[in-house]
Formats: structure tokens, sequence, C-alpha cells
């Protein structure tokens, strides 16, 4: 913080990039990680979207399921599985390559 104050009070201007919770990618003086960031920031909030979809999809069929008929414990079962299937495809994430140029 000391040396963000001594930056502040200079000639030149200072500026941060990122919001604060999430920026251990750009925790160090190089701003090459920049694009590396954008990049996977656009690519969690596609996959949150994905995520997002599915589970309400499958919330919605086991609801119509259960109006038919289906048994209360094949509704939690099939909940927990669309529960995994979420976490593994936010878990791509970690094995995803970035393009050339953004590392």
């Amino acid at each position: 913080m000391v040396e963000l104050n001594r930056l502040a009070d200079g000639d030149g201007t200072l500026a941060m990039v990122g919001d604060g919770v999430n920026d251990a990618v750009l925790m160090r003086d190089d701003l090459k990680a920049l694009p590396f960031a954008v990049w996977l920031s656009r690519r969690a909030r596609r996959r949150v979207r994905q995520n997002m979809g599915f589970a309400f999809a499958v919330i919605v069929f086991l609801l119509m399921a259960t109006f038919l008929g289906l048994p209360l414990w094949l509704g939690v079962i099939g909940h927990e599985g669309s529960t995994l299937l979420v976490v593994l495809n936010g878990l791509r994430l970690l094995w995803e390559r970035p393009p050339e140029g953004v590392s």
C-alpha cells in the first residue's frame, strides 16, 4: 500500500486493472498476464452460462417428471447427477489451453 501511495503522489498516472476479487493472475508487475486473465474470464463466464442453463433445464424436467409420478428418490439421484455434471463442466477450464499469444 505504501508503494501505491508513493506512485499516486508522483507525476504519472496510476491505474489498476481488475476487480480486486480474483486478481491472482495479475499479482505481479508484468501486465503480459492481462490477455490471459481476459481470456480466462470470458471462458469462465461462458461455462457459468452453460451450467446455469443445464441446471435450470434439469430442475424443470425433474419438477415436471415429479408431477407425472417420478419417485422422489429418483429425482434426488437425477439432481445430484446433474450437479456432478455441472462441476465437471466447470473443471474443464483446468485443461483448456489458451490460444496462441495468450499466456
